[in-house]
Formats: structure tokens, sequence, C-alpha cells
């Protein structure tokens, strides 16, 4: 099921092949909500879920995939470790302070 944010626009993709139009409008939307709104900690939470997801993907399916067949996943891996050390900051920035 897609949301309206996925269906709303022609999708731009990555290399990957992953739609980032609808990420692209997330991160807008966050931007241009005030950080009082409490739309914005919805809009944080959907996000958070989305990159859940897709590290979820990445890490279960992606990477042991294509393991043995390319010598960046270590690389790639590390990557996205820091992003999820980001995420995991940027929720307690957002959710402890406000709680």
């Amino acid at each position: 099921m897609q949301t309206a944010c996925a269906r709303s626009q022609k999708p731009l993709a990555d290399g990957a092949g992953h739609t980032l139009a609808p990420m692209l409008r997330l991160f807008k939307a966050i931007k241009n909500t005030p950080r009082d709104d409490p739309q914005r900690r919805d809009l944080m939470r959907i996000l958070a879920s989305e990159l859940e997801i897709h590290e979820y993907v990445e890490d279960h399916i992606f990477y042991p995939a294509v393991r043995p067949v390319s010598e960046d996943v270590p690389i790639e891996h590390s990557e996205h470790r820091q992003l999820s050390d980001l995420l995991a900051k940027t929720y307690r920035a957002v959710f402890v302070r406000v709680a």
C-alpha cells in the first residue's frame, strides 16, 4: 500500500532504485513545520519508522545478498551504522525533551 506522498508525484530514484521523492517531501515537511507543532513530532515518528524499515531491509536482506560479490559492503554497513546512531540521537533530542 502506497502512502499519499508516494502516489503524489513521479518518483525520483537513487542508484539502487529506491524512491526518494516521498522521503524528500517528508524532510521538507519536517523542516517547514514549527518545532512546537505536534504535527512535527508525528512527522518525525513517520521518518523514524521509515528509516527503521530501511535499516532492517538492508541489514537482513540486502547486505547479506551482496556481501559475496561486493567488497564495499563493510564500508556501506559502517556508514549505515553512523546514520543509525545519528537517528537515535535525533530521536532522543526530539522526543525525550518533549515527553
